[in-house]
């Protein structure tokens, strides 16, 4: 599936996915993964890679409880009721994150298990999935950190723009000290299985400002959209905001629109590379998708051109400066 690239590319240091691992996040759901990514790491150590996994999870890695739980209609009204938020923060024993907890514990259990198989021994924060890790290779230092963007996604109802993020996450698995973790590394790449979008019109402009603050991260990954895209802004002269949707590598064929109609989704992948030197830097993807030869009826992963202005060799670029946040 991907030799060609890898060897074009290669090796490859770092797999990382942003989420819906699974369909409904049940322990023998997390088993099967087990053994898919065992192929996958069978295929990349045939071409000359072992690389290190790193995860966040998405709102199919987690069992939702019965909607009419008090705590689960209690969380719903989250962007309206400031004592539940507090609560929910001051409060790791209490209810609210017992709930949490207990949806995302196949997810835990697989993760820890994850984690205890690689070299990083990332460092764990707040809630289900929150963790950061540095990763070393060839004088680079790249750190990554990952955050759970669905825990209040409990039930099946739409959450587009009531979801959050806190800034408590992102410092928790920092030290407290995200402006010093973040000094620490030539770059740093953030993960979640969201896009800012979705969450709440407070819990953006709090992402945007103490999380994603422009020069914190070369790129935030997400997943969640079923598309592949890539957008590059700058707002007022400040430093670039990248945002990276993936394709899913794996999953169902179809998903359900908000309006009840089945929608081919997007499979596909992409390999990233960082080149440093001294303060200057090129970051380059290359996308890749699944598409139907309509003569011989046989799918492929080629070069995403459909979604992308592609160079030759089936990338895209943009040079940044290394510095700090």
């Amino acid at each position: 599936m991907f030799a060609a690239l890898h060897a074009q590319t290669g090796p490859w240091d770092l797999v990382l996915f942003t989420g819906d691992l699974t369909q409904r996040g049940t322990e023998a759901e997390f088993q099967a993964l087990d053994q898919t990514l065992k192929t996958l790491w069978e295929r990349f150590a045939a071409l000359g890679s072992n690389p290190e996994l790193l995860f966040v999870p998405g709102n199919h890695d987690l069992q939702r409880p019965k909607p009419t739980f008090p705590v689960v209609k209690a969380l719903s009204l989250w962007t309206q009721d400031a004592e539940i938020r507090k609560a929910f923060w001051t409060e790791p024993k209490g209810e609210y994150r017992r709930a949490v907890t207990r949806a995302f514990k196949p997810f835990t259990t697989w993760a820890e298990a994850r984690f205890a198989q690689g070299t990083l021994a990332p460092r764990l924060g707040l809630l289900p999935g929150d963790f950061s890790a540095t990763v070393k290779r060839n004088g680079l230092s790249v750190g990554v950190v990952g955050l759970n963007s669905s825990f209040l996604q409990l039930s099946g109802r739409d959450f587009d723009g009531a979801l959050h993020v806190d800034p408590r996450q992102f410092n928790a698995v920092c030290d407290n000290e995200p402006m010093e973790w973040l000094k620490r590394h030539q770059v740093s790449l953030l993960l979640t299985h969201h896009p800012v979008s979705w969450l709440s019109p407070a819990s953006q402009g709090e992402f945007r400002e103490m999380i994603d603050r422009p020069g914190n991260f070369l790129a935030h990954l997400h997943g969640h959209m079923h598309e592949s895209t890539a957008v590059f802004s700058r707002d007022a002269g400040a430093k670039p905001r990248r945002r990276v949707c993936g394709a899913s590598l794996f999953g169902l064929e179809t998903w359900t629109s908000p309006q009840g109609q089945q929608v081919q989704r997007i499979h596909g992948y992409s390999a990233i590379r960082i080149d440093v030197d001294g303060t200057q830097g090129k970051l380059t993807i290359w996308p890749r998708s699944l598409e139907l030869n309509v003569n011989s009826g046989h799918r492929r992963m080629v070069p995403d051109r459909s979604r992308y202005d592609l160079e030759d060799d089936g990338s895209f670029s943009e040079a940044f400066e290394v510095g700090t946040p």
